[in-house]
């Protein structure tokens, strides 16, 4: 059984892919932010590109908690990539 969550983009990560959200499907009822966010490079290019040219790797939070590729997501959850803060 499928389900969807959605997706934020914020800073350079929304300029790279064109958009601040969408909506994504996952085919398995139970997956996690690697599950999406292998899925997401092999069906958008874009997503690829940023996940692979940034000098770190990008953020991600569940429901605006920050997670780890072993964070489980599920039906209706909110995603959010962004690049690695900075201070100065």
């Amino acid at each position: 059984m499928s389900f969807v969550v959605d997706i934020f983009y914020f800073a350079s990560v929304r300029e790279a892919m064109d958009c601040d959200r969408e909506k994504i499907e996952l085919p398995n009822a139970t997956a996690h932010i690697s599950d999406l966010v292998d899925l997401m490079a092999v069906q958008n290019k874009k997503f690829w590109q940023v996940q692979n040219t940034g000098v770190a790797p990008l953020l991600v939070s569940v429901n605006q908690e920050l997670a780890t590729g072993d964070t489980a997501i599920s039906e209706g959850d909110e995603v959010a990539f962004f690049p690695p803060m900075t201070g100065g």
